[in-house]
């Protein structure tokens, strides 16, 4: 599992840091200090639909930052 990015997540106020990773069809936000909830995204007909429960604001900012990176892909 290769890691595609790290980046921090604000949460509740503090700073986090997380490995992004796509494992079965989905990217996964993984706290790289073990702190933190794992957060699950997956992307269908251009849409992004969270497979795991977190805020509005936290979805927002996972979804933002896939965008960047994948729009840098191409």
């Amino acid at each position: 599992m290769k890691t595609l990015f790290r980046t921090q997540l604000q949460i509740d106020g503090v700073a986090s840091t997380y490995e992004v990773v796509f494992v079965d069809d989905a990217y996964r936000f993984q706290p790289s200090e073990g702190q933190g909830p794992e957060i699950r995204i997956r992307r269908e007909q251009d849409e992004w639909h969270p497979l795991t429960q977190q805020a509005d604001g936290l979805f927002q900012q996972c979804t933002g930052l896939l965008e960047q990176y994948l729009l840098s892909q191409h």
